[in-house]
């Protein structure tokens, strides 16, 4: 039978706990470094050495409202731009990759985002990356100007393979727009990844939303599948979910068609993937100890199983989300031993 230990919020500020467990139970607590960066000053973070990308969360606000987000419900408020550059210049100090990723939110309701790209270019970030849902760059002169101001690559969201499908759930009339910045985008230079949260709505429309992306490669560098994170809004319409079984199913089609644009996955226990998937896959690892986020910003709790700690993908992999397990149950897993470890770090966009 299988044990599965749960992760939690158990630990002081900046470290999250976990427990290692066997057959018997917990045997081991340990903790794991975070970094939260949050309005306060500098010295009182409890950081890491050093950083390899930093990422900071300009805002919580947003204009779309996405069936399964995450971050519904937390502070409208624009984060204070004397803060956001406080923050960035600390990044900067721990940082030894001079990589920046702005998320929100929607960062594009911010006026000042131009001004906050230049002063992350003066104090050496070389790479500048932005989360987003792109409708804002539709307007070219906009698009210009922030690559002007320094932004070299870019997530943009994408929920459907028809306007009907995309707009149902994000909540407005954009898909048209998303489009039209990626092409602006492109044609300035600047790589893209596009994704989307798999749900009900889209799981038989990945195929479709991956050639959709092929006429602008090489700029859209990775077509990537994200399972959702289950707190708040998608826990509120946790009907709008399927299985990682079923999205998996849809996964190995898509793999099986895949061309000129690396497709990509996040928050699938590696474990559950095809062999024939995974050996197509140019996994990015997320090691969140290389980021800084807002400490409000997750308490979705996942858990792995005793036989999780010794996989060969441990390290990297995200786990299961126990909110998952309550509503699914827990699948199968299947660890993989080191010598059976094929993940690679692609050169693409984060």
């Amino acid at each position: 039978m299988t044990t599965w230990a749960q992760v939690g919020r158990t630990a002081p500020p900046g470290r999250e706990a976990f427990a290692e467990v066997d057959t018997q139970g917990v045997v081991e607590a340990k903790s794991v470094q975070r970094t939260w960066l949050t309005p306060q000053p500098p010295s009182s973070l409890n950081k890491p050495a050093s950083l390899e990308d930093v990422w900071l969360i300009l805002n919580y606000a947003c204009d779309a409202r996405c069936k399964l987000c995450h971050i519904d419900g937390l502070s409208t408020k624009l984060k204070p731009v004397d803060v956001v550059f406080a923050q960035m210049r600390e990044g900067r100090r721990q940082s030894v990759g001079g990589r920046i990723g702005f998320s929100g939110g929607e960062p594009t309701l911010r006026h000042d985002l131009p001004d906050i790209f230049v002063e992350a270019k003066r104090l050496g970030f070389k790479r500048i990356h932005l989360y987003t849902h792109g409708r804002k760059f539709a307007d070219r002169d906009y698009a210009e100007r922030l690559v002007r101001a320094g932004l070299t690559s870019a997530q943009i969201s994408m929920h459907g393979a028809s306007a009907e499908s995309n707009n149902e759930f994000m909540g407005y009339d954009g898909t048209m727009e998303t489009w039209q910045g990626i092409a602006n985008l492109a044609s300035l230079g600047v790589s893209m990844v596009v994704n989307t949260v798999l749900n009900k709505s889209n799981v038989d429309e990945l195929k479709q939303i991956y050639l959709q992306t092929l006429p602008f490669a090489p700029a859209v560098v990775e077509y990537r599948v994200t399972y959702p994170i289950i707190q708040r809004a998608a826990l509120r319409n946790s009907d709008s979910l399927v299985s990682l079984e079923q999205g998996i199913d849809r996964l190995d089609e898509l793999f099986a068609m895949a061309t000129t644009v690396p497709i990509g996955t996040e928050l699938f226990p590696i474990c559950l993937l095809k062999s024939n998937v995974e050996s197509s896959v140019e996994w990015r690892f997320r090691n969140q100890a290389d980021f800084m986020i807002d400490a409000e910003h997750s308490d979705s709790a996942r858990i792995q199983a005793a036989e999780c700690f010794g996989c060969a993908h441990h390290e990297y992999c995200t786990g299961l989300q126990s909110r998952y397990v309550r509503q699914f149950g827990a699948p199968r897993i299947r660890p993989r031993p080191l010598e059976q470890a094929t993940c690679r770090l692609p050169a693409t966009a984060q």
